[in-house]
């Protein structure tokens, strides 16, 4: 079996990207992601959301402006796979 990448770093030889759609569910917002954003672009991502007891996800987006900052949102909840790295892909 050949690894390809982490998805979770994207791949920015190719960057800056206009849009990323993220199709599994981060434990975090991965910050390479957003980085690898252009100005005016979109990422839309689900990321693990823990409130008290309850562990659930949403579905964020995050547009990069002009001068480099970034606004986020919260779209909805959504139930996607994890978003995992190639050792963890392997031990499964």
């Amino acid at each position: 079996m050949q690894l390809v990448g982490d998805g979770r770093l994207g791949h920015d030889a190719d960057g800056p990207y206009n849009a990323i759609h993220v199709g599994a569910a981060a434990e975090t917002l991965p910050q390479q992601l957003v980085d690898q954003l252009a100005p005016g672009g979109r990422l839309i991502c689900p990321v693990v959301a823990i409130e008290g007891f309850q562990r659930f996800q949403d579905l964020l987006q995050v547009d990069k402006h002009a001068d480099g900052s970034t606004t986020k949102q919260k779209l909805m909840q959504v139930s996607y796979v994890p978003l995992t790295d190639p050792s963890t892909q392997l031990r499964n």
